[in-house]
């Protein structure tokens, strides 16, 4: 009797909720376990990336990232960029001449590089590797790492999606250390499962509403989207409302983190700010109070569709 009520709610959710599809799970065809970051791309990789209401091509390059290939030295006379982030940098549901780096680079006069170093899921820890690993060997003139909400929930948590487990920085000593390394490998029954679970359109939208949860909980004692501003008491310096919990600071630290070490690099450093953030005006505060130089696209895109 529940098998044949599963059966005939996934018949009716396909026809009547296509909204439902499974939408993320197929990217993972272009990823491998990666013991550094939990997945990483398939060099030179190749498919068709289709999901609920786009199919696109996609080309990993020979060092992991989508796009051309590209080579760590620098060629006289050519400005170069990198851009750090998930699956906005990765161009989730584009071509890849419609990723914004790509629009940028055309745009902008000859001699121009911008870099994707974008994978889809991947949060500010992750991504302070990938700079690390590979983003300092392109010798930038600039670094721009875009944040989203998503971010500030998921760089506390060891296990992204269900099955993936990914790296923990954490403060020790006043220095930030990666913990959660080699990421352990989920095995293999408890990812087919998933992995069969994710074709189902039920299943999908009930685990879209867990994580929904779950980074409302994760951020539970976070400020409000008003800009609201504590005055404190008389004579007292307004009280601190950003950064508030640990998933807040530990973000805070992380992107300051990249900053240094672009700068200690000769690079220039930019972040962005996407995905209507929560409390983004004190995110940005809290990131100029570090010297960090911001700019909120929701701000600028205001009005625009």
């Amino acid at each position: 009797s529940g098998a044949g009520a599963m059966l005939a709610a996934e018949m009716v959710a396909r026809f009547v909720y296509p909204s439902w599809a499974p939408r993320t799970g197929r990217v993972t065809k272009f990823w491998q376990y990666d013991e550094t970051y939990g997945w990483a791309h398939k060099p030179g990789e190749r498919g068709r990336f289709d999901s609920f209401g786009f199919e696109t091509a996609v080309r990993i390059n020979s060092h992991g990232y989508r796009g051309p290939e590209r080579v760590f030295e620098r060629r006289p006379g050519v400005r170069r960029a990198i851009v750090l982030g998930d699956s906005f940098v990765w161009g989730f549901g584009v071509e890849e001449e419609q990723t914004f780096e790509n629009l940028l680079e055309q745009s902008l006069p000859s001699k121009t590089e911008i870099i994707n170093l974008g994978v889809s899921g991947y949060s500010t820890d992750q991504e302070l590797l990938v700079y690390r690993n590979h983003g300092r060997k392109y010798q930038s003139d600039l670094v721009v790492l875009v944040v989203a909400t998503n971010d500030v929930a998921m760089n506390v948590l060891p296990v992204a999606y269900l099955v993936y487990g990914k790296p923990v920085f954490r403060r020790a000593g006043g220095q930030l250390v990666v913990t959660n390394q080699p990421v352990p490998q989920t095995p293999l029954l408890e990812r087919t499962v998933v992995g069969l679970a994710a074709q189902s359109y039920v299943l999908n939208q009930l685990n879209r509403v867990r994580e929904q949860w779950s980074v409302s909980n994760a951020l539970a004692r976070a400020p409000s989207v008003a800009e609201s501003v504590d005055t404190g008491a008389a004579g007292n310096p307004p009280a601190r409302t950003f950064p508030q919990t640990e998933a807040e600071q530990l973000t805070v630290d992380l992107i300051a983190q990249i900053g240094r070490e672009a700068e200690a690099d000769g690079a220039r450093f930019l972040v962005m700010l996407v995905d209507r953030i929560y409390a983004g005006g004190k995110f940005s505060a809290a990131l100029a109070e570090r010297g960090l130089q911001v700019l909120s696209l929701d701000d600028v895109m205001a009005g625009h569709e």
